[in-house]
């Protein structure tokens, strides 16, 4: 019976080390989406760089405008894709960890009811 508690007492330290391992790369695919939208900012504040350049020419005016416009509607989506990976990213491990969690409660509830018969 001891044997058997240091086994899940070992399973609940690796488990924990999981949880913050995962919990590391979740903040880093989050920074990752940080930057992502930061970078679509910066386009964005170009573009409108662009409208109060005064340029002599209204054909390179314009293109540049629309050219830093485009840039910043591409940042933005990637941005929003990887947002949106992070987000199920999170969910999957939010219901794998539920579910272990779930698993142990049921572990240790069959150890406690196993120690009850025992020691009858």
């Amino acid at each position: 019976m001891p044997d058997l508690h240091k086994v899940i007492v070992k399973a609940k330290n690796s488990r924990d080390y999981t949880y913050k391992v995962c919990y590391s790369d979740a903040v880093s695919v989050l920074k990752i989406v940080r930057n992502g939208f930061e970078n679509a900012k910066r386009r964005a504040v170009d573009a409108l760089g662009e409208t109060k350049d005064d340029s002599s020419s209204m054909a390179y005016h314009n293109y540049s405008y629309f050219y830093w416009m485009e840039k910043a509607k591409a940042a933005m989506n990637n941005a929003e894709s990887m947002f949106k990976n992070a987000k199920k990213y999170q969910e999957d491990l939010k219901a794998k960890m539920d579910q272990v969690n779930k698993g142990f409660a049921h572990l240790e509830e069959k150890i406690l009811n196993l120690g009850k018969h025992e020691s009858k």
